[in-house]
């Protein structure tokens, strides 16, 4: 079996049995291990030497060397007691390149910038992918992370945590898995409001709710189920409302007004009708509709179709204003003030008001 008088990887010397001198093999073997352990080099695209090198300066050659470099491209030039060493790379080696604040690695053919791990002045780290806590990140997970709960705490004020799309029709956004199936997202899905999403299964998707990103309104797409109640609240002064629309024409508000009255408003006719209108305060059973059809008008236990507890009062008129008694119908009641006799209640034929006390026609 051959003796072989250096080491394997480094190429260190040995010192021969009965050697002579034993310094200067010792020497060499430090002075090549001074060259290259936690190497850190000046330059990597120089291909001629430097003018006025320092000692222990070092620097990886660039292709095409001429001068002292020459015939020593890619290789690891070591400035020691007046002379240049050359050393030659084994694949592997990583080197960290000083004018570019950058680690690079030899691969065998070149030298090749980390872009999986690249330590910069000792703060920044820069990473192709990474996976933490035994994650395994991909080119679509570029980063992976197993464990229990992740912390982003603050630097002493606030805290953000930033998603930025490119286009408007891009995805940027939140989305909550089982078993690596999608169930839940949240964020700008496909433009740019704000979207609450879910699905059964992880292909099918419903949105749950839609914030308008100019306006602020929010659209229920599947409608609104409560457990409890909806508290809706606005300042003083100001209109409070729901709206509840049905295709384009459909469309009622209901609420409190700047005055406390409780409103339904149909805000597609013209001029915004106000059909039902309740004054704060109004006492219980002013308004009561029973299961059976029935309507009570200050009782709660109304027992025909419309039962007032209290007086009743119908709409004043004078003869010369009757209305008419046909269009009216039927059945219809009004208060004459003026008829001769004086005053007195009136109901429709369907043809005529005739009053109440003697079934004359009101003249």
């Amino acid at each position: 079996m051959s003796t072989s008088f250096t080491s394997p990887n480094l190429k260190l010397p040995y010192i021969a049995p009965a050697q002579a001198q034993k310094h200067v093999t010792v020497n060499e073997a430090l002075r090549k291990l001074d060259a290259v352990v936690q190497l850190s080099v000046l330059d990597k695209d120089l291909a001629t030497p430097p003018p006025s090198p320092a000692q222990g300066d070092r620097y990886i050659i660039a292709a095409n060397a001429t001068g002292d470099w020459l015939g020593a491209d890619l290789t690891i030039a070591a400035y020691q007691d007046g002379a240049w060493a050359h050393i030659t790379p084994q694949t592997g080696w990583a080197a960290y390149v000083q004018d570019e604040s950058t680690n690079y690695q030899f691969d065998g053919a070149a030298w090749v910038a980390i872009t999986f791990g690249t330590l910069n002045n000792g703060d920044d780290v820069v990473f192709g992918t990474l996976g933490i806590g035994g994650a395994t990140a991909n080119a679509t997970n570029i980063l992976s992370f197993n464990g229990a709960a992740a912390l982003f705490n603050n630097a002493g004020n606030g805290i953000q945590l930033k998603l930025n799309k490119n286009l408007t029709s891009d995805t940027a956004s939140f989305l909550f898995q089982t078993g690596f199936s999608g169930r839940a997202e949240i964020g700008l899905a496909g433009d740019d409001d704000f979207h609450f999403k879910v699905s059964p299964d992880g292909a099918s998707w419903a949105n749950a709710l839609v914030i308008d990103n100019s306006t602020g309104g929010i659209t229920m797409a599947e409608g609104l189920n409560l457990q409890s109640r909806l508290h809706v609240t606005t300042p003083a002064g100001i209109t409070t409302s729901i709206r509840i629309q049905r295709a384009a024409t459909g469309i009622w508000d209901q609420g409190i007004s700047s005055t406390n009255q409780f409103f339904i408003r149909d805000v597609f006719s013209s001029g915004n009708p106000i059909p039902f209108l309740i004054d704060q305060e109004a006492p219980s059973n002013t308004f009561i509709i029973k299961n059976t059809g029935y309507v009570g008008l200050g009782t709660p236990l109304p027992t025909t179709k419309l039962d007032v507890d209290g007086p009743i009062r119908c709409k004043s008129y004078t003869v010369a204003a009757l209305p008419s008694a046909s269009a009216n119908g039927a059945g219809s009641m009004i208060y004459v003030t003026d008829e001769t006799g004086g005053a007195v209640l009136a109901f429709s034929d369907g043809t005529n008001w005739l009053r109440v006390t003697d079934r004359a026609v009101v003249s």
